[in-house]
């Protein structure tokens, strides 16, 4: 008998089941929405709020003191310029800077 392959889940149901995760463990946490928006009622873009930064990742949580930023993709996804800058930044300050392509990513840097 032939097996099916396993399909990958899409960077989105990975993001999903992360957020899923942290609600259930009550962790202090947002998804962060960092893109520009589109505006059908001005008919294009809107620009991003001052001091908004390029490559902020897309999930904060805090937990006991420590600040973690999730950063997710897909199984082949790789950090823009920008995330790279981001996560820099982040490690120098103390924080924890995570690349998430499954859960399981997020529980081997201690959120469990």
């Amino acid at each position: 008998m032939k097996s099916t392959p396993r399909v990958k889940p899409t960077e989105k149901e990975t993001q999903k089941t992360i957020l899923q995760y942290l609600n259930l463990k009550k962790y202090v946490f947002w998804r962060v929405n960092n893109g520009s928006v589109f505006d059908p009622g001005f008919g294009g873009f809107r620009k991003m709020a001052s001091f908004s930064r390029k490559g902020v990742a897309d999930i904060y949580v805090l937990k006991g003191g420590v600040s973690y930023f999730i950063e997710v993709k897909g199984y082949s996804g790789k950090l823009s310029e920008d995330q790279i800058e981001f996560q820099k930044d982040i490690e120098r300050e103390g924080g924890i800077f995570i690349l998430a392509k499954s859960i399981d990513d997020v529980l081997k840097a201690g959120l469990w």
